[in-house]
């Protein structure tokens, strides 16, 4: 198996995320919580690290973190948590930009859409923003980031990464290529969870540390047809959560928090085009608080909906809460 990051106990890690998130992060205090604590992390991680630039990871879990912020932000109960969200989202933006990761680029982009389509209009909205949006990268981003675009067509582009920028694209091209073979040859099971480097290396004579640099290719190598089928399914199933929850009545804080977890997942399945991430915990995460999200709206809307008691049935006290509202929905 790939050593590190791709060890095949991250599933197991991502599972027990999934089961806890589905536990606890029903609430809006726990949302905002998590929120707090999640940016907190990234943006100590970013102020230790030597340098940013160039650094996948980094960038890949700030642009899925990013609508957890703006989630935190809009939950927090006082003006001097919003101040601070406010500081951590600036902050995580900059040190976005500074990695000048072409996948965190496009992740960003189908985030912000993600976000965009949810309001009213949408299709006439989303028309504008996208121009707008490509538009103003294009002005707004350092060249440094933008060059890294052009190198992809521009085959006489001579900035200071253009031999990079060119070799990674090739790069990616070669290993997709390589799970390409590996899943006909293995179409059902795969060659089973972390061996893709020592399959690609049988078939290619070249092996690996980085995966399949494409999250599905990746699946469909290890683990088939099945597993693929599996990952895509899951992941879809959440988006589905993630939209039901947006479009039913229920507790207000519900809806726009539901909007801000499919554009984080919205963002790793994009970035999951580009990088060997299908065992992220964090995006395991997100499908448990997808799920937390559906459950606290459909007990809300059962809680509604239940028949109302007889005349001759005791007034409850006004005063006391019930165990939903004080432990799901707070």
């Amino acid at each position: 198996a790939i050593p590190g990051r791709h060890n095949p106990i991250l599933y197991a890690i991502g599972l027990m995320l999934f089961f806890i998130a589905s536990a606890t992060l029903h609430s809006k205090q726990n949302a905002w919580l998590f929120a707090l604590v999640l940016c907190m992390t990234l943006n100590i991680r970013a102020l230790l690290a030597d340098t940013v630039y160039l650094d996948e990871d980094i960038a890949t879990l700030i642009v899925i973190s990013i609508p957890i912020a703006l989630l935190g932000l809009m939950n927090v109960p006082n003006t001097i948590l919003r101040i601070a969200f406010g500081i951590m989202v600036a902050n995580m933006l900059g040190v976005l930009i500074m990695t000048n990761n072409r996948t965190a680029a496009l992740a960003f982009l189908a985030m912000l859409l993600t976000l965009i389509w949810q309001g009213r209009h949408r299709i006439l909205v989303t028309s504008i923003a996208v121009p707008v949006v490509i538009g103003a990268s294009v002005f707004m981003l350092p060249p440094d980031y933008t060059n890294r675009f052009i190198a992809i067509w521009d085959t006489d582009a001579e900035h200071a990464t253009a031999k990079l920028d060119r070799s990674t694209v090739q790069s990616r091209l070669s290993q997709w290529e390589s799970a390409i073979q590996i899943a006909q040859h293995n179409p059902v099971f795969g060659v089973g969870l972390g061996n893709y480097a020592h399959a690609r290396e049988e078939y290619s004579g070249r092996r690996s540390r980085q995966g399949a640099h494409n999250s599905y290719l990746s699946i469909a190598a290890e683990s088939g047809i099945l597993g693929l089928i599996l990952f895509v399914s899951t992941f879809g199933a959440g988006l589905m959560l993630c939209n039901r929850t947006i479009r039913r009545e229920g507790y207000r804080w519900l809806n726009p928090n539901s909007g801000m977890i499919r554009s984080s997942l919205a963002a790793y399945l994009v970035t999951s085009l580009f990088l060997t991430r299908p065992d992220m915990a964090l995006a395991y995460l997100l499908l448990g608080w997808a799920l937390a999200a559906a459950t606290a709206n459909h007990l809300f809307r059962s809680n509604q909906d239940a028949p109302t008691q007889a005349t001759s049935s005791p007034k409850p006290n006004s005063n006391h809460r019930t165990i939903y509202d004080q432990n799901m929905f707070s």
